[in-house]
């Protein structure tokens, strides 16, 4: 599934708020548990900026060179 910048966008405002809404509900109840959850969607932000977005090239399959075996570059 492929995220247009915008939903991008949307989506990590979204999971930010969420996040502060959680330390407010922690703060207003006078409690600990939401703290504990408050990190998810803040974890989440960086998976969700490294989603691909549409015309993005697919990434390129790297070869690493065998223990041993000398790379070799090619002049541009």
């Amino acid at each position: 599934m492929t995220l247009t910048r915008m939903r991008k966008f949307a989506l990590i405002v979204a999971l930010f708020a969420v996040g502060v809404g959680l330390v407010f509900l922690a703060s207003a109840v006078h409690g600990v548990a939401p703290l504990f959850v408050a990190w998810i969607p803040l974890l989440t932000v960086p998976w969700l900026l490294t989603r691909p977005e549409p015309g993005d090239p697919p990434p390129a399959a790297t070869v690493e060179p065998s223990p041993g075996e000398e790379r070799t570059t090619t002049p541009d």
